[in-house]
């Protein structure tokens, strides 16, 4: 990896006016850092994985009071082991069991140390080209190793748990063309008919928290029953999704995949329901 083809600025740019560290300190400490971390990483099984404080900790062992002067790199480091380390739930940890099973690999922190590096930001197209199709390429790929058909189209989220699922079921909620929800919005309106929308009984709580926060409210969700293979039952779907048009709802997504499911629930049967006018939503936690 070589930065030597890279175009030369015509200005030297000034790291101490931004209050940054300048080029020979940011290698000094980064070598530092960098052996730190493959130090824990290589004895990280040698730590508990919850921390062993008690709430307020950390908090008291801080200063009250913002700083009038900038700290060393050797005393932020320093605090790290002293302060940092006792309150860290180990994740990365070999007996971390809880909440999402993802781990930081070695090739992922040097991905976030280059991300870091460059100042990502693939908001849209313009902010960032090639993270934005980077993403597209791999999220391609993803669909085709989940064997899932080629409308399938997908984006990254920071939280699939919450900015993920609103910005799912919004779209679906803006996509149905008569209602004009996008310009005329959801209150007043009397002619509006009621949204459904479907998830399965082992959804995530942001499924309907989304529902709340874009007015569809609780009742707009209906939940379906599972198999053993925590799978959504795509017969009872059907079925209530008939028995919801004949009561009056209109139904207009169903929240297919979650993260307590372990596969993607029959997906010709799913999109024979979004053909016929409703759209679908892979939803998985990171």
């Amino acid at each position: 990896m070589t930065t030597a083809s890279l175009p030369l600025p015509t200005v030297k740019p000034s790291t101490q006016a931004a209050g940054d560290m300048d080029p020979q300190s940011f290698l000094h400490f980064g070598h530092q850092v960098v052996e730190w971390m493959a130090s824990y990483r290589e004895q990280r099984d040698r730590f508990p994985v919850l921390a062993q404080t008690v709430p307020g900790t950390l908090h008291r062992a801080l200063p009250t009071q913002p700083p009038q002067q900038p700290s060393s790199m050797e005393s932020i480091l320093t605090d790290v082991d002293h302060l940092i380390m006792p309150g860290i739930t180990h994740w990365n940890g070999p007996g971390f069991m809880a909440y999402f099973g993802t781990t930081g690999s070695g090739p992922a922190i040097l991905g976030e140390m280059i991300s870091s590096a460059l100042n990502v930001n693939a908001m849209l197209w313009q902010t960032s080209p090639a993270a934005t199709e980077l993403e597209q390429v791999t999220l391609d790929w993803l669909r085709q190793m989940l064997g899932l058909p080629a409308c399938f189209f997908g984006v990254l989220h920071d939280s699939s748990s919450g900015g993920g699922a609103i910005t799912a079921l919004a779209a679906a909620r803006e996509a149905i063309p008569d209602l004009h929800i996008r310009e005329q919005g959801m209150t007043g309106r009397p002619e509006l008919p009621r949204l459904r929308f479907y998830a399965s009984q082992e959804a995530h709580s942001s499924i309907e928290k989304a529902g709340i926060i874009l007015g569809i409210g609780q009742a707009g969700l209906r939940k379906i029953g599972v198999d053993s293979a925590f799978r959504m039952d795509v017969t009872e779907l059907e079925r209530a999704i008939q028995e919801d048009i004949a009561e009056g709802f209109r139904p207009f997504k169903e929240i297919i995949v979650n993260e307590l499911e372990r596969y993607v629930v029959f997906v010709e049967a799913i999109g024979e329901q979004a053909a016929a006018g409703m759209t679908s939503h892979s939803h998985r936690d990171r």
